[in-house]
């Protein structure tokens, strides 16, 4: 009996929206076209479809402004897609290993998203949106480091509040990865850097902790990630209770065991969730390198981070495009953003 096997159009699970439109990608590949469709009327808007997996024959489609992306892009992205040769391909994040395979970095070069609104928006700045049946989220063309600090809500709000935003989450990520090493390097091999008061302090919370700082840090780091791992594979209903279980009660009882600091929690505990494996690489790699060498290895790992950083290129495009080359023309719409009436040029 012949049926629809899919659902339909929901709020987006993974982007959570407060303002702006609340319909997301679905499993219907017909439906992810006209939700694009719907926002973009224009007769520049082309589409490329393939079919990919030798048994699973799952259909694939480039979406892009022919009047506005460039041509190599476009085949740059379907040339790698038409050499992937495979039984079946489940999802579109299985193509982002295929498309993005000259990369040798942790950083994410490529973005997926489930929000027809974002995906509108990269179209019309020249971007390729990849799209495939049997996938709620599409995967953008190229992507670049500051587009992991920007929202589609951020265009919601005044200048002024948006750039605030983007600025915390800057920090965020800064701190997330410098915060642990920095803390083992100057309390472990320089505490002479330190108010005397802020280092009496910490040592009095350190007097009954039985292992050197950087094991401690290890350790609960350690422990932080299979509290979330376990998290991330609970049923919701149950997440919540496991979430109290260790931030709480085994976090404030490690602490009154004299096992952990009280500090070491706080240093070890600030995170931020866009591309978590390049900053859990990169924490753990600061921490070895703070632990051994203080800080002059704080200094030599951060310099490693920005020369990777830098390194980076996304489809023959320097990935941190425009802090680093610094374009001043661009500064509007990258971590700081300007009035929406200003930014009536594309990206270059």
């Amino acid at each position: 009996t012949r049926a629809e096997l899919d659902r339909g159009v929901t709020e987006p699970t993974s982007e959570p929206v407060i303002r702006g439109p609340k319909d997301s990608f679905t499993e219907n590949y017909q439906k992810n076209l006209g939700l694009i469709r719907k926002r973009v009327k224009s007769e520049h808007l082309l589409i490329k479809e393939l079919t990919l997996g030798v048994q699973g024959k799952s259909k694939v489609g480039l979406l892009y402004m022919d009047n506005i992306c460039e041509d190599e892009l476009i085949n740059e992205v379907y040339s790698k897609l038409k050499n992937i040769n495979v039984d079946g391909v489940m999802d579109v994040n299985y193509l982002k290993y295929y498309i993005d395979c000259s990369n040798k970095t942790l950083f994410p070069t490529l973005m997926y998203t489930e929000k027809p609104d974002d995906a509108s928006r990269y179209l019309l700045e020249g971007r390729v949106i990849v799209t495939m049946e049997n996938s709620p989220s599409v995967i953008v063309c190229p992507t670049f480091f500051v587009d992991f600090f920007q929202n589609s809500e951020d265009y919601y709000h005044k200048p002024f509040f948006s750039t605030f935003m983007r600025v915390i989450r800057l920090l965020a990520f800064i701190l997330a990865i410098v915060t642990p090493a920095f803390f083992i390097a100057i309390t472990s091999y320089d505490p002479e850097i330190l108010p005397v008061n802020l280092l009496i302090n910490f040592s009095m919370q350190r007097s009954n902790v039985p292992f050197p700082i950087i094991i401690e840090a290890f350790i609960l780091l350690f422990t932080f990630e299979l509290l979330y791992e376990g998290d991330a594979r609970t049923p919701n209903n149950r997440g919540a209770s496991l979430s109290i279980l260790g931030a709480l009660v085994l976090g404030d009882a490690a602490v009154s065991a004299g096992l952990i600091s009280p500090i070491m929690v706080i240093v070890v505990a600030i995170i931020y969730y866009d591309m978590q494996g390049s900053i859990r690489f990169w924490r753990y790699f600061l921490m070895f390198i703070s632990g051994l060498f203080g800080i002059i290895g704080f200094i030599m790992g951060i310099l490693l981070l920005v020369i990777n950083l830098c390194s980076i290129k996304t489809f023959n495009k320097p990935y941190t495009v425009p802090i680093f080359p610094f374009m001043f023309s661009e500064q509007g719409n990258a971590i700081l953003r300007k009035d929406i009436k200003s930014l009536n040029k594309r990206p270059s």
